[in-house]
């Protein structure tokens, strides 16, 4: 499987879960035509997508988990366009991303868990931003609180 074409005319009324990883997967574009109402997971790990622009035409309203382990990614500017009100989780690990920026301020406000780690990030000046306008304020501050006890 190296493209996701086949799910073109699929429909999957109740499905919550979709694992798609270790695939050889480049082109993800075909995610415009599908509609999973239900879908709460949508794993995409190990394979070689490098422009996931199209998740700004994509509808996916109970999102939680968005996983991109381990691909090609450099170009993050789709996070300004998504529309995740669910997401809760998302691992963006070993990719090529340089530019936080876009990532840092998207609508997130449900966002509990984010992996960016063996990137190459240059800066983090837009992590703070980051921080201010997302959920991880209310974790940062529970942290604190439990450090005081």
């Amino acid at each position: 499987l190296s493209n996701i074409d086949s799910l073109v005319n699929i429909y999957m009324p109740k499905l919550q879960i979709l694992h798609l990883g270790f695939n050889n997967i480049k082109n993800i574009n075909a995610l415009e035509k599908v509609y999973f109402p239900e879908l709460i997971s949508l794993n995409l790990n190990r394979n070689e997508i490098s422009n996931i622009d199209i998740l700004s035409n994509v509808i996916f309203p109970k999102l939680e988990k968005l996983d991109f382990f381990d691909n090609n990614i450099s170009n993050i500017n789709v996070f300004y366009k998504v529309n995740f009100p669910c997401l809760k989780e998302l691992n963006l690990w070993i990719n090529n991303i340089q530019d936080i920026k876009p990532l840092c301020e998207a609508e997130f406000p449900m966002l509990e868990k984010l992996n960016l780690s063996n990137n190459n990030i240059l800066d983090l000046k837009h992590f703070n931003q980051f921080i201010i306008n997302s959920t991880f304020v209310q974790i940062i501050k529970r942290i604190f609180i439990l450090r005081q006890i």
